[in-house]
């Protein structure tokens, strides 16, 4: 471990601490009377190791653990897990055979599921083992090595450096205790759940990803989407562009819808992945995460299927045809109106009622629904 007056590049007599804070000289008159003026706060050094010597901490941080013994077996799924497998899945998955309108339950949702990802048996086994005491025995031996001792008033290099390796292990000690109540608290909401569904959560959290139907969850960035198929749009000349489906997503419990697959769109900035959706000055609300992470992709296909309708308006970035620029086009995408697909029905244009309308005339209540979620996206504001 590397000392504290290494680091500060201190010398003994050239220094003191006062309050927990350095005070180094400043020669005003001469170097025979300097003037000591406060340089920074000791714990600040501590508290940023981490930052300033990543590896170095990271070997510290592995050598004190190793000290307390092997960790019990930690039994924890990702953060909005299972939110997204029992609240957002069933928004977007019809799941309830025939007319039935209520919310299915729990087992409901598994069955569904399993029908794709059935549960392997060592998810059962590890769901017996679900229990937070060991955890809570660990993290009371880690608690104890904890004194948040204070550095005394000194002008000695020893001193200085012996409180700073004891503060760093009481911060690596810290963290743990704190890393090892939110795991116990976890495992014990676990516990309260039956079995089939710990087993449940413990399989779908080992996988990197799922697509259920046309809904998805990606274990990277926790990212929730749902596939929208191919849709036309009609540009404000009456020519039509046939664009191909596409995944519109969030990160579980955000509201900045994205496209997660190489994709041009008026509303989208760039051909990037992911490309961040325009949809003006939308308010996302919700009075939960998964209301969030729902409502937040909704106003995404919405602005992708809906939002290109009024041509005095647009503060999108691009126009249908070509960008501000002249170097945006969607010539690729443009079919004729007698397209099969277009003429079948298999594809609508989806804003095709909606060109040319005023913004008020999107705020009426008597238009369908498709027309007045965009009340709430606001495309006349900019993006």
């Amino acid at each position: 471990m590397k000392t504290l007056t290494d680091i500060l590049g201190l010398k003994e007599g050239s220094f003191y601490v006062k309050d927990g804070r350095l005070f180094l000289p400043r020669f005003v008159d001469g170097p025979a009377k300097p003037k000591y003026v406060q340089a920074l706060s000791l714990a600040s050094i501590v508290e940023n190791y981490d930052k300033l010597f990543p590896e170095d901490y990271a070997y510290e941080k592995l050598g004190l653990l190793a000290s307390y013994g092997k960790p019990p077996e930690q039994v924890d799924v990702r953060r909005g897990l299972r939110e997204t497998l029992f609240e957002v899945l069933p928004y977007f998955v019809k799941i309830l055979s025939g007319l039935e309108r209520r919310k299915p339950t729990i087992s409901e949702i598994i069955d569904y599921v399993e029908k794709s990802y059935p549960i392997p048996e060592v998810y059962y086994d590890r769901a017996r083992l679900i229990n937070g005491d060991d955890l809570r025995r660990r993290l009371i031996f880690v608690e104890k090595g904890i004194s948040q001792k204070k550095i005394a008033d000194t002008k000695r290099a020893h001193d200085v450096n012996l409180w700073f390796s004891q503060a760093l292990v009481e911060k690596i000690l810290s963290r743990e205790a704190e890393h090892l109540r939110k795991i116990a608290g976890d495992m014990d909401n676990l516990a309260k759940e039956s079995l089939r569904t710990n087993a449940f959560l413990l399989y779908m959290d080992s996988l990197n990803g799922f697509e259920i139907g046309d809904f998805g969850f990606e274990r990277r960035d926790n990212m929730v989407y749902k596939r929208i198929g191919e849709y036309a749009l009609k540009d404000f000349n009456g020519e039509v562009y046939l664009f191909p489906e596409c995944r519109v997503g969030v990160p579980f419990g955000q509201t900045n819808s994205c496209v997660l697959d190489k994709y041009k769109h008026p509303f989208l900035p760039y051909r990037g992945t992911p490309s961040y959706i325009c949809i003006g000055n939308a308010e996302i609300t919700g009075d939960s995460s998964a209301k969030y992470t729902i409502n937040a992709i909704d106003a995404g296909i919405n602005a992708l299927l809906y939002g290109y309708f009024n041509k005095e308006h647009f503060k999108g970035y691009h126009w249908l045809g070509s960008s501000y620029d002249g170097r945006y086009y969607f010539e690729e995408y443009r079919v004729s109106k007698s397209h099969p697909k277009i003429v079948s029905g298999e594809v609508m244009i989806t804003n095709d009622s909606l060109i040319g309308s005023p913004i008020q005339k999107i705020n009426s209540p008597h238009i369908p629904w498709y027309r007045r979620v965009l009340q709430a996206i606001h495309f006349a504001k900019a993006c």
